[in-house]
């Protein structure tokens, strides 16, 4: 993975330094799949393959399946 840098309002950056690893964990997740579908656009075929991926990392670190779609039916 590679780090990105984004500006947020103050208040926003501030919640962010006192959220929990968890909650931080939660959000990088979803964020992570909204950009990857944006910028991925209506090519389904590679967003199919970045989920793949994503979806072998995220269990290399303990996320399975079932914690991942508790995850994203919450939005």
């Amino acid at each position: 993975m590679e780090k990105i840098v984004l500006e947020v309002e103050d208040s926003i950056a501030e919640k962010w330094r006192n959220a929990s690893q968890e909650l931080k964990n939660r959000v990088l997740l979803l964020f992570d799949i909204k950009l990857s579908k944006e910028l991925i656009g209506d090519d389904n075929k590679a967003f199919e393959e970045y989920l793949e991926k994503l979806r072998n990392t995220m269990e290399q670190r303990g996320l399975t399946d079932d914690i991942l779609n508790e995850i994203l039916e919450e939005d």
